[in-house]
């Protein structure tokens, strides 16, 4: 299985986003997750219903 991402970038994304606890991990972590669900979702209805939710 591929990585996803390498240690670097990890790193990276830790300095850019200035987290240093876990909890500040951990909420910008649910945040990125929850950004990933909601595109997925609504793909998955566009898909589904065979218009995204912004035709008229």
């Amino acid at each position: 299985m591929a990585k996803l991402f390498t240690q670097e970038r990890i790193r990276a994304w830790l300095k850019e986003n200035n987290l240093r606890d876990g909890a500040s991990i951990e909420r910008a972590f649910v945040a990125e997750i929850k950004g990933v669900l909601q595109e997925a979702l609504e793909e998955e209805m566009t898909e589904e219903l065979g218009y995204s939710r912004y035709d008229w």
